[in-house]
């Protein structure tokens, strides 16, 4: 089962991972690359001004993240099975060509605990819009909870792999800059609706 603990209620990096940054109320961490090169990243948040509730609406639509993330301009379910959910994106990162990906999203909840994660459904055929490039891996979570000092816990961890060529700018940005843009600009439309 996913949820051992209940995590504790100070914002910290994973065991293993680097911290990189602090914005948000947000201290975001780096992970070690897997097998695949792959390092993730990982946001540990204490939110205070946003509602457990509102939050959580806010996530659950599997075909709303695109209203979330700056870099998701499509995102739609193609299909449902039982508890699961396929969704196609087509991301767009400035530097390089719109990534596609199909992802299986399912919702997991203990307590007032809930967790959205997505892992890539890379054995799902994909059909790509001209020119775009499929993400060659997009699995991660969101993990929210009431803060034991008010407000919100938020957990957000993504192991992303564009696939294709890609300068490492653009892989530096993202993995510290563009994580950081995700953060504030949730945190603010999640606080901005109490």
């Amino acid at each position: 089962m996913w949820i051992a603990l209940i995590a504790p209620a100070v914002a910290a990096a994973p065991p293993g991972y680097v911290v990189v940054k602090e914005t948000a109320g947000c201290t975001l961490s780096k992970g070690p690359a897997d097998p695949n090169g792959v390092a993730p990243m990982h946001a540990s948040c204490h939110w205070p001004k946003v509602q457990l509730t509102r939050l959580q609406q806010m996530l659950a639509p599997a075909d709303g993240y695109d209203e979330l993330i700056f870099a998701i301009n499509v995102c739609e379910i193609v299909r449902i099975e039982g508890d699961r959910t396929l969704v196609h994106q087509i991301q767009d990162i400035k530097g390089i060509s719109a990534r596609e990906t199909l992802i299986w999203m399912h919702t997991e909840t203990a307590g007032e605990l809930t967790r959205y994660a997505w892992n890539t459904a890379d054995d799902e055929p994909l059909e790509l819009v001209h020119g775009n490039v499929r993400a060659a891996q997009n699995d991660g979570y969101w993990e929210v909870s009431a803060h034991p000092e008010g407000g919100t816990r938020v957990d957000h961890h993504i192991a992303y792999s564009p696939g294709g060529s890609v300068p490492s700018w653009v892989v530096r940005w993202v993995s510290t800059g563009g994580l950081a843009q995700v953060m504030e600009e949730v945190r603010a439309k999640a606080a901005a609706t109490m």
